[in-house]
């Protein structure tokens, strides 16, 4: 079930009692974004911009995170595994999820770095060219 970015909240929340998982696919150039919907971490040693709408999805509905690793152990073949992240209670203020899904990634390429698929935009803009 595809949901629009500007109806997200509102439908995940009306939805929040049938809800089984919820799977979201950003943008890998958020900079283009207002600095509240965007959080600045260190990611591959260079400050990133991230989104921060699971973040605050997961807060707001109270929601266990994972992280989903994709492993191909061969030509056409894959496995997907759902690691743990975060769980409730969450801090209203930072951004405990957001931080352990950088190392996750982090730690996936660097494990596996023939599977990233490389984002040439990722780091096309600098903070301070965008705020």
């Amino acid at each position: 079930y595809l949901i629009e970015k500007e109806e997200s909240q509102r439908e995940i929340v009306k939805r929040r009692k049938v809800l089984k998982g919820i799977a979201i696919v950003a943008d890998q150039l958020p900079v283009k974004y207002s600095p509240a919907e965007k959080y600045w971490a260190i990611f591959l040693n260079q400050e990133t911009a991230f989104f921060v709408g699971a973040e605050r999805i997961a807060k707001l509905l109270k929601l266990p995170t994972f992280f989903m690793e994709i492993h191909s152990p061969k030509r056409g073949y894959y496995e997907v595994a759902f690691r743990p992240l975060t769980a409730p209670p969450y801090q209203k203020e930072g951004h405990e999820i957001l931080e352990n899904y950088v190392k996750a990634t982090e730690s996936l390429i660097m494990n596996e770095p023939e599977g990233w698929l490389w984002s040439h935009k990722r780091w096309k803009y600098k903070r301070e060219e965008v705020e």
